[in-house]
């Protein structure tokens, strides 16, 4: 009588596991297309609560969107929540950070207004060369020069900012007499005042896998802006696309974040979200800027 087997052989062994890792290799394609089609969901899902944000501020505030400073500004309306604000398929370490805070301005003459740190605005100047104050020895960031008047000179408020990972440092270098100013985030509270040479503050920026239409502010106002896109994935907080000197039209392809198997998830004015390749929407097309980015009332 021929003894009983008391385990497997090794041929048998090698036939299982080649078994299990074709099994495997014809399974997993499949369990990333769910795991892709589950992360662009949640991004989609994302967009549409930046997009309800919008209204709810609009309806509820009654307000104007400083779009230089949305990420803080709509954040109570997303109960502060920043994982709205990422994408899962982001490769970034951290989102964007957004120099999200604003200067007062008071005049003296009884004109006080508010301006968001925001580059494309002519009232500011960025790393103005000497004799302007430049940045302290050691110490890396930008320097900011602020000009109410149409002069030029830029020499109202001079201003250093630095940044880290979670926030910036902003340091009053330089101020002309008959200005006075202070330091408010995003909806107004005060940060430091005064601002003025000899004091500074840090904060938490606020941040975004997203970016904003820059011109959200006056989408609504005509007919077709329905059809506008007022959010998508993106490596900047700002989309700086519309008209023919917007900023960010050179480095579209590098701005533009095709996260989902090449392709970006856009939230259009109507809170529908669809998934457009970059080329679908490139705004350096004059069809696709003035069909989908450029709002009617666009000056």
């Amino acid at each position: 009588m021929r003894p009983r087997r008391s385990g497997y052989t090794l041929i048998e062994i090698l036939v299982v596991v080649a078994v299990i890792a074709v099994l495997v290799s014809l399974l997993a394609p499949g369990i990333q297309k769910v795991r892709a089609a589950a992360a662009r969901a949640k991004c989609a899902n994302n967009l549409k609560q930046v997009g309800f944000a919008v209204e709810n501020f609009r309806s509820q505030r009654n307000g104007k969107i400083t779009t230089a400073v949305w990420v803080t500004q709509l954040a109570p309306f997303w109960e502060n929540n920043r994982a709205v604000l990422r994408c899962p398929m982001s490769t970034q370490a951290a989102a964007s950070p957004v120099l999200d805070v604003l200067l007062r301005v008071n005049t003296g003459s009884g004109r006080s207004y508010t301006s968001p740190f925001d580059a494309s605005n002519p009232r500011w100047r960025l790393d103005p060369p000497p004799p302007y104050p430049q940045a302290p020895a050691g110490r890396t960031g930008t320097v900011w020069a602020f000009e109410d008047s149409t002069d030029g000179d830029h020499n109202d408020l001079v201003v250093f900012v630095e940044s880290g990972p979670a926030g910036y440092t902003l340091t009053a270098l330089a101020r002309s007499a008959g200005y006075t100013f202070d330091l408010l985030d995003a909806n107004g509270t005060v940060l430091i005042s005064p601002f003025h040479p000899g004091t500074g503050a840090s904060y938490t920026a606020g941040a975004s896998d997203y970016a904003l239409n820059r011109q959200t502010h006056l989408l609504g106002r005509g007919a077709g802006d329905s059809n506008k896109i007022l959010a998508l994935d993106y490596h900047k907080t700002l989309a700086d696309v519309v008209g023919p000197a917007a900023p960010d039209l050179a480095g579209w392809p590098a701005a533009v974040a095709p996260r989902h198997a090449g392709h970006a998830n856009v939230l259009f004015y109507d809170l529908r979200v669809e998934t457009r390749l970059p080329d679908a929407i490139d705004p350096r097309v004059t069809a696709n800027h003035d069909q989908l980015w450029r709002p009617a009332d666009y000056p």
